[in-house]
């Protein structure tokens, strides 16, 4: 029996949330490591972490034996820990999002057919959830009724740098007037770039939310990435005759790591975008963003963001986040400071994407403790 999948899918389901959660959370060190990275983290203001919160939100309209998670081999008890009731799928290393889609699709075939997936990260927070399971909804319908690859635009409220775009194009034929074919995918805009495209209207954040049947999405695959496609065909037919997982392994091993938007979107003809303008979104990509996501949900008016045993003194837009000591500041502004336990984290919060670096230099000196 192979140790890469546990669990069960509903061999009755009529759609399947597939939830991708294998990141590491760089920009969230030292709180995410490698050993319990961002997406099990609680970072939405309620005690559960964002993977289950992500299927938590899923569940009224998949249920509770109809979702699918990828992640690591290493994670695999995590999430296990966080979603008992879901089926675990995991790939043997890292190889970014096309490898990983297709992965699942080929688990989705064999184990329940050609349904219409919803793939979603496991590490968003969503405002409103009620209003994604609509636009899922009818996404899934969509995908049911026609061999169509559907992308999730949010719409922008600010000239974000730090997200992909979509354009929009016409209305998709077939769609329900507000699905649109997209023109075109862009990748992370500088900022005169990004506030043109928020001024025309036109375009959509990229949320890195899809919808599609496994057979739609295979078929992409093998017309746009054709090496991939032949791994995938053979890691299939492992799967279908349960062979060892070293086969699987090495299947793994060979491919080339490539996103599913730079890898099929930006190539695919078949594609349209479905608008989510009735739920707020946040990739909750680093600490300052998760910061102002805290801030809109409530604020003392020093915009001080605290979390765990912290004494602020005149500091004004501080992060604080205290796991296991005290932590006293006194007259800072616009500065992070994250304590856990074996190391502390502090930064301008103008430099909360570089928390990275950080990581990498860690990497670097073998300092594998730190990780």
């Amino acid at each position: 029996m192979s140790e890469l999948f546990t669990g069960e899918l509903t061999t009755k389901a009529k759609t399947v949330a597939v939830i991708m959660a294998g990141g590491s959370g760089t920009r969230f060190w030292p709180a995410s490591r490698t050993s319990f990275p961002k997406q099990f983290l609680s970072l939405s203001g309620s005690e559960r972490s964002l993977i289950q919160a992500t299927a938590d939100r899923l569940a009224p309209l998949v249920g509770s034996e109809a979702t699918l998670v990828v992640t690591s081999r290493a994670q695999m008890e995590l999430v296990h820990q966080h979603l008992p009731e879901a089926a675990v799928l995991a790939e043997p290393m890292a190889r970014n999002t096309a490898p990983c889609v297709g992965y699942a699709a080929l688990k989705v075939l064999e184990s329940v057919g050609d349904v219409p997936m919803i793939v979603l990260p496991a590490d968003h927070y969503i405002r409103r959830e009620e209003g994604l399971v609509e636009v899922c909804r009818r996404a899934a319908q969509l995908a049911t009724e026609q061999d169509v690859l559907i992308t999730i635009g949010i719409p922008p409220t600010s000239p974000e740098t730090g997200y992909g775009y979509i354009q929009a194009g016409e209305p998709f034929p077939g769609g329900d007037g507000a699905v649109r074919n997209v023109s075109r995918f862009v990748e992370k805009p500088d900022r005169a770039t990004a506030e043109g495209y928020l001024a025309s209207g036109d375009y959509f954040w990229n949320s890195g939310m899809f919808i599609w049947r496994p057979s739609v999405i295979l078929a992409a695959i093998s017309e746009h990435l054709p090496k991939l496609a032949g791994s995938l065909e053979r890691i299939g037919a492992c799967i279908r005759k349960s062979c060892p997982d070293s086969e699987i392994e090495a299947e793994f091993e060979a491919i080339d790591p490539v996103s599913v938007d730079v890898g099929v979107m930006e190539k695919a003809a078949n594609v349209a975008m479905m608008p989510g303008t009735s739920f707020s979104w946040s990739d909750i990509g680093s600490w300052d963003a998760w910061a102002d996501l805290m801030r809109s949900n409530s604020s003392d008016g020093s915009g001080n963001v605290v979390q765990g045993d912290v004494l602020a003194i005149d500091c004004t837009n501080l992060v604080a986040v205290a796991k296991e000591r005290l932590i006293a500041a006194v007259g800072l502004d616009d500065v992070i400071i994250v304590e856990a336990g074996d190391a502390v984290l502090v930064c301008p919060s103008s430099r909360a994407q570089d928390v990275k670096r950080v990581v990498e230099e860690f990497k670097k000196s073998g300092r594998q403790e730190l990780l």
